[in-house]
């Protein structure tokens, strides 16, 4: 069908765009949780390594991407944000405590 977005024309190829853009959002998150460890990381050093193929002036997008990512898996239990920038694997920290 035809994918009609917010922005830009209309997409003949809508199924196709999504699941381009769903498989893409599943590696970013890969990538986020094979970066999170049990040791304490600031928000810009994810950034740079999850983001690593982005052009660094697109880093301030590729952070709100971030944040969400992060957000999300503090919700799904798989990590925590110590303070407003520094964020931890919880699923490293409770395999450590056990």
């Amino acid at each position: 069908g035809t994918l009609y977005p917010g922005h830009g024309p209309p997409n003949s190829n809508g199924k196709a765009v999504i699941r381009q853009t769903l498989e893409h959002r599943a590696k970013r998150e890969a990538q986020l949780l094979e970066a999170l460890t049990s040791q304490p990381q600031r928000t810009k050093e994810l950034l740079d390594k999850v983001y690593s193929d982005v052009d660094p002036k697109m880093h301030p997008l590729a952070e709100r991407s971030l944040l969400s990512g992060l957000r999300k898996l503090e919700e799904a239990g798989l990590g925590s944000v110590l303070n407003n920038l520094t964020w931890v694997s919880r699923k490293e920290t409770k395999e450590s405590e056990t």
